[in-house]
């Protein structure tokens, strides 16, 4: 008797430390976000060329950048640039050129490098590859084209949120 309940304590400790009272969905969920959606020096490394976290430069040098606009603030802000020589880069939204098409010309032919911020700024990491560039992406690059004759280089996520998938999708386009 004694060496059965030995046995049953034993499975029983075995059986614990195998699931670690874990809930094993949750893990494999957590997991499979932290493979589509992995820290952003993971992407800087994997996607490089593709996707910028971080300059590579031995130089001690800040990057200036600017988002959510264009707004009647982006006009301060410019004058602020201006009077000190200073470039930035502006991630503008879509939605928003059409009311500001000066400051986005202004912007441009100051040598500010202008980009993609979407069009009105979700956080577009569950959408679809193809509803991100069909909603948001290349609206916003074609108001860019009518307005200032530019396409931009660069697309800023709105809340950096953005997965692989995503941008193997648009490193495409």
């Amino acid at each position: 008797m004694y060496r059965y309940s030995i046995f049953y304590v034993l499975v029983a400790i075995i059986v614990a430390i195998g699931f670690g009272g874990t809930d094993v969905s949750t893990l494999s969920a957590a997991e499979k976000y932290e493979e589509e959606f992995p820290s952003w020096q993971f992407l800087q490394q994997h996607y490089k060329g593709r996707y910028f976290y971080r300059g590579e430069t031995t130089e001690k040098q800040i990057a200036l950048t600017f988002d959510d606009g264009p707004s009647p603030l982006s006009e301060s802000i410019l004058d602020l640039l201006d009077r000190h020589n200073i470039k930035a880069s502006f991630f503008w939204q879509g939605g928003r050129v059409a009311d500001h098409p000066d400051t986005m010309k202004r912007g441009l032919d100051k040598g500010h490098t202008i980009a993609n911020h979407s069009w009105d700024h979700p956080n577009g990491a569950d959408f679809s590859p193809e509803k991100l560039w069909q909603e948001q992406v290349l609206p916003t690059t074609e108001s860019f084209r009518e307005i200032i004759e530019h396409k931009p280089s660069f697309y800023r996520p709105p809340f950096g949120a953005i997965s692989r998938t995503q941008i193997d999708y648009l490193s495409d386009r």
